[in-house]
């Protein structure tokens, strides 16, 4: 008889995850969790096997219990491996500010769904998404599109960021600029929005709020 965690790792190789360390880093799952899970080391709660079953995409059911199988695609029943990919919270511009309050993404509640990106082992595990809520990086990102941020990516100047500002309690997307230097020698920094109806904002760290991650992805509406 198949196990619940055999099953897991029939789920993981479908996705195209050589081994359990690949497919939780690609997630953004605890390794030690899902590897005692996928090696039968830990029972498959419900709320586990409903983590694994939306990054997986197969019915909660059948890896706790066999029912409603997954019909596999044509590609799959070739033994072709699918593009792995990551599920990725899709966070308000308010929850997203949060993160910057000491609220960790993990413990976050309400949230609206998970974006599906492509799996980068250069990205960390606390990568999220955000719906673009304005017109202010048009033509670039346009309203209702979704790009993901990474807080563990490093940015440099002309990069897109994810900015906490604390006046709105909100967070907003702009491009991060560096415009020169004040007298003490620091940076004078510039949050610059590509729609010229839309001002470009001074930045000050701590001040005007926190810089919370780069953005690391796009999906395009057209």
């Amino acid at each position: 008889m198949i196990e619940p965690y055999e099953r897991l790792q029939q789920a993981r190789r479908q996705r195209g995850y050589g081994n359990p360390t690949d497919a939780a880093r690609g997630m953004g799952w605890n390794i030690n969790t899902y590897r005692s899970h996928e090696n039968g080391n830990a029972p498959l709660s419900r709320q586990a096997a409903s983590r694994y079953a939306r990054g997986f995409r197969v019915a909660v059911g059948w890896l706790l219990t066999g029912e409603n199988p997954p019909k596999w695609d044509k590609q799959e029943d070739k033994g072709e491996l699918l593009q792995p990919v990551r599920h990725v919270p899709i966070l308000t511009m308010a929850q997203a500010f949060s993160l910057t309050q000491g609220v960790k993404l993990e413990h976050i509640e309400n949230m609206s769904g998970y974006a599906v990106i492509g799996v980068d082992p250069m990205l960390g595990a606390d990568v999220f998404a955000l719906e673009v809520q304005d017109e202010a990086m048009q033509p670039e990102f346009r309203m209702g599109e979704y790009i993901a941020v990474d807080p563990a990516t490093s940015y440099k100047p002309g990069d897109f960021i994810a900015v906490a500002i604390n006046s709105r309690k909100l967070a907003i997307v702009r491009q991060y600029r560096i415009e020169g230097y004040d007298e003490a020698g620091t940076e004078v920094i510039s949050l610059h929005a590509l729609n010229e109806t839309h001002p470009d904002l001074s930045f000050t760290p701590g001040e005007t709020g926190q810089i919370i991650g780069k953005v690391v992805w796009h999906m395009r509406r057209f």
